[in-house]
């Protein structure tokens, strides 16, 4: 089994969520369109009966009915596709706002991001920490910024 992909911050910071919403719909309607188109095909051929007729009208009709299936899994494809993206928005939606907000935050305090997620402490802020004379107090900062970043 293929091991799950996580994109990094700046991959879900790019994400152009509208972009695919609109392609979700377009798929939606192409879906429908090419259904008409595919409903349409097959009745021509089948009211082929009275005219087209042996083997040639029989196999025709034959690869008809193939063309048609084979259209309705295309379509059947796109509306599964489109849904998938529609039910699936929101979530994407709700996660890069969540990312965005903590880096907003995190860069805010001085905190330092990786591309996997992780939270560093800045050198200005260890720096800070550590100015103070009294070294327990300086611990005690140090160690609750490091808290929060693991946060």
């Amino acid at each position: 089994m293929a091991e799950a992909m996580i994109p990094t911050v700046s991959q879900v910071s790019g994400w152009q969520l509208d972009t695919l919403d609109t392609q979700a719909s377009t798929w939606k309607q192409q879906a429908a369109t090419l259904k008409t188109e595919v409903d349409g095909f097959y009745t021509a051929v089948g009211n082929s009966a009275d005219y087209l007729v042996g083997k040639f009208g029989n196999g025709m009709r034959d690869k008809g009915l193939t063309v048609r299936d084979q259209g309705y899994q295309t379509v059947g494809s796109l509306e599964a596709a489109s849904t998938a993206i529609t039910i699936g928005s929101p979530g994407m939606r709700f996660a890069q706002q969540t990312v965005k907000q903590t880096l907003t935050t995190l860069t805010a305090e001085g905190y330092l991001w990786g591309e996997d997620g992780t939270v560093t402490l800045s050198l200005s802020q260890t720096a800070n920490a550590l100015s103070d004379k009294d070294k327990d107090s300086a611990t005690v900062k140090l160690a609750a910024l490091q808290h929060q970043a693991d946060q």
